[in-house]
C-alpha cells in the first residue's frame, strides 16, 4: 500500500516522480534503468527511500503471512524557535510512528519556509525494526538535518510539511503539510534580523566537454578497465534578496531515451564551487561511467542548482538557451 500526498513542494514532488520513473513533463524511466537523483538533497533521499521499500516489499510478495499495513504516523509536535543569526540553531519533534507487525524501519521528515523557497529534512532509522518509534529528534541542525539554520534563513513561520515512512515489509505511508496539522503542533518561528537569501541561483550558460565518450577506452594513464568519465560546466550566479548566500551545486541529467517517450539508461553530472559567498561561478560537473552503461545518443535532461542558503532551480526545457550541444553520444 502506498499513500502519496496531492500537493508536495518541488522537492519531494521531483523525489516522487523519480521514484515512480517519471520526470516532470520529461520522459518516463524505462523499467530496470536507474534515475539520477542528486545526491545529498531531499530528492535523492526520497527517491532511494522509495526504492528500498519497493524492493522490501517485492521480497515479500508471495509469503504466506505478511504484513500489508504501513506505518501510522500518531504525532508531531515541534517546539523551540530559531534565530538564524546565532550558530547551531535547531528545533525539537516529538514523532511517535506504529505499525502492527513488521516494524517500522525508516521515516523522513521536512520543514518549509514561508516562502516555500527553502527546505531542509531529517532522517531516522531505527536499529532494527520496532512496531512502536517514539521520540524527540533534532531538527535543522548539521549533521542531523540537511541542509542546516544558517545565516541565510528565511525569516518567519515555517511549517512541517511532509512525512513518509515505510516499514519493515515495504508498506509506505506519507502525509502532506495538512494532514500534519492535524496530528500536532507543527509550527515554529526563525527570526533573523540580518539580510537572508530566498532567491535561487540562475543559470547564464553551460558547456558539454565531452560530447563523445568511448566506454573500452580508460582515461589517461589509468588501468585497463578503468570506465570513463563524462564532463560539463556551467557558470551560475546568485543575486539574493538583500544579500546573497552563493551558488553551492550543479546537477546536469542525461537520458537515453528507448523511443516510446521513456528513458532506458541515464547519466548524472554533479559538481560544487570552490568558494563560497561569490555572486558568480564556473562549476565543473561530471561523472564516470558505470560498466554496463547502455551505448547512445544521451538526451539532455534536467538540470537542478542550488545555493548556500537551501535555495534550488529547477531547469527541464529550453536547454538550447544555455547549451550550444546537448547531448552526450556513449558507444563502444
Amino acid at each position: 500500500m502506498d499513500i502519496r500526498i496531492a500537493f508536495a513542494h518541488p522537492a519531494v514532488t521531483l523525489a516522487i516522480a523519480i521514484a515512480t520513473t517519471t520526470f516532470g513533463a520529461g520522459p518516463a524511466l524505462a523499467q530496470g534503468a536507474s534515475a539520477p537523483a542528486p545526491k545529498g538533497s531531499a530528492e535523492a533521499e526520497l527517491a532511494a527511500a522509495q526504492e528500498e521499500a519497493r524492493v522490501l516489499a517485492e521480497r515479500a510478495a508471495g509469503a504466506a503471512l505478511i504484513d500489508t499495513t504501513p506505518p501510522v504516523l500518531r504525532r508531531i509536535n515541534i517546539t523551540g524557535n530559531v534565530n538564524a543569526q546565532q550558530v547551531g540553531q535547531s528545533v525539537d519533534a516529538d514523532i511517535q510512528v506504529t505499525d502492527n507487525l513488521s516494524g517500522v524501519v525508516y521515516y523522513y521528515v521536512s520543514l518549509r519556509s514561508p516562502s516555500g523557497n527553502q527546505t531542509l529534512f531529517r532522517v531516522k532509522r531505527p536499529p532494527a525494526p520496532f512496531t512502536n518509534v517514539s521520540s524527540t529528534v533534532t531538527l535543522g541542525l548539521e549533521p542531523y538535518s540537511h541542509p542546516g539554520f544558517t545565516k541565510f534563513s528565511e525569516p518567519g513561520t515555517w511549517v512541517a510539511d511532509y512525512f513518509y515512512a515505510y516499514d519493515a515489509n515495504g508498506n509506505t505511508i506519507s502525509y502532506n503539510e495538512f494532514q500534519l496539522r492535524s496530528l500536532g503542533d507543527t509550527q515554529f518561528h526563525v527570526t533573523n534580523f540580518g539580510p537572508y537569501d530566498i532567491v535561487p541561483p540562475r543559470l547564464l550558460s553551460g558547456v558539454i566537454e565531452t560530447r563523445t565518450v568511448r566506454l573500452s577506452k580508460p582515461p589517461a594513464f589509468t588501468s585497463p578497465g578503468t570506465m570513463p568519465y563524462a564532463s560539463g560546466n556551467m557558470t551560475i550566479s546568485d543575486s539574493g534578496n538583500g544579500t546573497f548566500s552563493g551558488p553551492y551545486s550543479a546537477y546536469l541529467a542525461f537520458c537515453l531515451p528507448d523511443g516510446g517517450g521513456g528513458c532506458i539508461d541515464s547519466l548524472l553530472m554533479y559538481g560544487e564551487t570552490n568558494r563560497s559567498g561569490i555572486s558568480q561561478s564556473t562549476v565543473i560537473v561530471g561523472t564516470q561511467l558505470k560498466a554496463n552503461q547502455r551505448t547512445g545518443v544521451y538526451e539532455m535532461w534536467y538540470i537542478q542548482l542550488a545555493d548556500l542558503a537551501g535555495n534550488s532551480r529547477y531547469i527541464n526545457t529550453n536547454f538550447r538557451n544555455y547549451f550550444p550541444t546537448t547531448t552526450v553520444v556513449v558507444n563502444r
